[in-house]
């Protein structure tokens, strides 16, 4: 091999490894945050593990604070490379999840799995079975704006007000005001703003409404360029996340 290969060689391992090193990654956020796992300061427990493991991989992860409906449209797009969420149907198209060989996703590779609820007043009738509404008597249930919680009521022909509604706390104080008959909220976050402000009438049903499986998901376009790269930053996400999410319990 003569030395001007060797040179060429050389300099393209070192410029092939310094991109490597510097990759920043655009991963939209809640513009309101999404307390404990994000917020607009960038050190939510979701954050926080995304930082530790890109600083392993010498990545850097830049947060951009953006309403969910439009982070979804830029995920569409291919205008931003990342965003915390749950697969579904309607994302498969243009999200990119980790998934096993026999096509399931890959729960071993996830952020957390969030548990979501229902809140009443304590003398609403209303009840949940795990699969219907006792007593609803087609009043409106409130869910989060860009949230797969209003496709699931959605499809149990729940009539919902997600599309005006941004943050948990905006449905727990409709709530308390009776402008909505229940509301299904993250628990960790319901529990917190009802402890927070003292709204003692409220209750959750004991049926969990539903869980989400959350990943830093990438969007079609990213995973498209960066196959590697994305499955590597997924290969290590798992590495930290016991001990940060453990922590976020207690």
């Amino acid at each position: 091999m003569s030395l001007k290969t060797i040179f060429t060689l050389v300099v393209f391992t070192f410029c092939f490894k310094a991109h490597a090193e510097n990759v920043t990654i655009r991963i939209c956020n809640l513009d309101t945050g999404f307390p404990p796992f994000t917020n607009t300061k960038g050190t939510g427990k979701w954050q926080t593990l995304i930082k530790k493991t890109f600083s392993n991989l010498n990545l850097t992860a830049h947060f951009q604070y953006i309403p969910r409906e439009r982070c979804l449209l830029k995920m569409r797009r291919g205008d931003i490379d990342a965003i915390f969420a749950a697969p579904s149907d309607k994302r498969a198209s243009y999200m990119a999840f980790p998934k096993l060989k026999n096509g399931k996703h890959d729960a071993n590779k996830a952020v957390d799995i969030l548990v979501f609820r229902v809140y009443k007043k304590k003398n609403n009738p209303l009840d949940w079975d795990g699969k219907k509404f006792e007593n609803l008597n087609d009043k409106t249930i409130g869910a989060q704006k860009g949230f797969n919680t209003i496709d699931d009521l959605n499809n149990l022909n729940v009539k919902t007000d997600g599309d005006l509604v941004a943050t948990a706390e905006q449905n727990i104080m409709k709530l308390n005001l009776n402008r909505i008959i229940a509301a299904v909220v993250e628990e960790t976050q319901g529990d917190q703003i009802i402890k927070e402000k003292g709204l003692n009438e409220l209750v959750k049903l004991p049926i969990v409404f539903g869980s989400a499986t959350v990943y830093l998901a990438f969007s079609q376009s990213f995973y498209a360029r960066n196959t590697e790269l994305a499955e590597k930053i997924w290969n290590n996400i798992q590495t930290p996340k016991k001990k940060l999410l453990r922590e976020s319990r207690h």
